[in-house]
């Protein structure tokens, strides 16, 4: 082991390192049952670890606007 975690995987592998989650017995027992885990356990230090690297995740990915348009004017017709 190289003594540098996974941030220095990251930048071995010249990926984006997200951040760390705090261990919880509970994330594991979430996914084996098929909950979600924010949801289940709403008060587990790691849900606000969990929600950062989602909005990461959501922030990096690419957006085509006029399908973000297209699907605003659905929500609003909808409505």
């Amino acid at each position: 082991p190289s003594g540098h975690g996974p941030e220095g995987m990251s930048l071995r592998y010249n990926v984006p390192y997200m951040g760390k989650i705090p261990l919880d017995p509970n994330l594991l027992k979430s996914c084996e049952e098929g909950l979600c885990f924010v949801q289940a356990f709403p008060h587990s230090a790691a849900v606000s670890a969990v929600n950062s690297i989602a909005d990461s995740i959501v922030r990096a990915l690419p957006v085509d606007e006029a399908l973000d348009e297209e699907m605003e004017e659905v929500q609003q017709s909808d409505a």
